[in-house]
């Protein structure tokens, strides 16, 4: 039991030597496949309530959970205007979807 606690400390350490936070996000690439279905996605369910169009992803991370949470920073177009908005995307470990939050920044253009 002491040899795994002590295991487990050690990953921590290592973790946060390395500026990853245990259980905290960390940055991947933006046109990793599973980064750009969380983006579709997340604009598919914003659609729901107004238009919204993905210009780019502009930064993309990860946070393991029950599945995968990815927060990802994008240029949207809404109402002709390219704006900058976050968005969060739980990916489920039954692979399905859910955008659980999204966030308005100010005009990027």
């Amino acid at each position: 039991m002491k040899i795994v606690m002590s295991m487990v400390s050690i990953a921590a350490l290592v973790a946060v030597a390395l500026g990853q936070v245990p259980g905290g996000y960390r940055e991947i690439a933006t046109g990793e496949k599973d980064v750009v279905a969380a983006a579709n996605f997340a604009i598919k369910e914003k659609s729901k309530k107004e238009p919204v169009t993905l210009v780019k992803i502009a930064k993309a991370e990860v946070q393991v959970v029950a599945g995968r949470n990815f927060r990802i920073t994008m240029e949207v177009n809404a109402d002709g205007k390219d704006r900058a908005a976050t968005a969060v995307v739980w990916s489920k470990l039954d692979k399905s979807h859910e955008l659980t939050k999204w966030e308005w920044a100010s005009e990027t253009k």
